[in-house]
């Protein structure tokens, strides 16, 4: 664009019409991001489900890495999502045995389908969605990664505590505050932020006092591509969807600088 305003010599005008469309075009984002924002965090809280319960099926890069005492574990994933809630979890790389390379499903009830990478691979497990090779090392179950399982925290966060809404950085950070932390495994506070445009989370993190416990973040959303049913089964590999000329977060580069504040 021309900010003194001249037409660059040799280039015609363009018409008004196509001005108009390019300035609407333009400004329909921000109009949208900056029209009737939350006010409360119960409103922010009811924007997400309201998204929420419009995917169908989404992708998404998950950088997590969470501590437990002396135990720390660090991940890079795929997560897939399809209704009515089928998940599955390709590990990327991670820092526990035979990590890069597993594949865990959860599709529904109190069980989890895994396999590891590497020369595991062939072997299939199915147990039980508490089993510590099925959850985070601070105990977070499959059913309670996926949009659905942050949208129940922040809902129980009214009961257990107050949630609190703060906008910062361009962002919507809502902040669960409980106010028995013993009761609620020793955390003193778990923020989620979301994207004011889609108002899907992007960033997570959880305290005990002073102390980070839990990270995440959540890049490269793709929603409603169509996920099929083939890719919920076990030995089904994702490249299945390139494939099928559906789009996808498959084969991504895994960018460490995510794991970044």
């Amino acid at each position: 664009m021309n900010v003194t305003g001249r037409r660059a010599a040799g280039r015609p005008a363009p018409a008004m019409g196509v001005v108009l469309t390019l300035v609407l075009l333009l400004a329909t984002p921000v109009a949208l991001s900056a029209a009737d924002p939350p006010a409360t965090a119960s409103e922010a809280v009811d924007r997400f489900e309201e998204v929420y319960r419009s995917i169908h099926d989404y992708q998404v890069r998950l950088y997590q890495w969470c501590r437990s005492g002396r135990r720390y574990e660090r991940r890079i994933i795929d997560f897939y999502f399809k209704r009515p809630r089928r998940m599955r979890m390709d590990i990327l790389t991670g820092n526990r045995p035979f990590d890069d390379g597993s594949v865990g499903l959860y599709l529904g009830g109190d069980k989890v389908v895994g396999r590891k990478g590497g020369i595991l691979s062939a072997i299939v497990l199915t147990v039980n969605k508490y089993d510590a090779i099925a959850t985070t090392v601070r105990g977070v179950t499959f059913d309670q990664s996926d949009l659905q399982g942050i949208l129940d925290r922040l809902r129980n966060g009214f009961t257990i505590g107050e949630v609190e809404l703060e906008l910062r950085g361009g962002w919507y950070w809502l902040h669960i505050l409980p106010h028995d932390p013993e009761g609620y495994r020793g955390v003193t506070r778990e923020t989620v932020a979301f994207d004011p445009q889609t108002f899907l989370p992007i960033y997570s993190e959880t305290f005990e006092g002073e102390l980070q416990v839990e990270f995440a973040r959540w890049t490269d959303y793709i929603l409603n591509a169509g996920l099929p049913d083939e890719l919920f089964r076990i030995r089904t590999e994702s490249s299945i969807l390139r494939s099928a000329g559906i789009r996808t977060i498959h084969g991504l580069p895994a960018d460490e600088t995510y794991f970044a504040p």
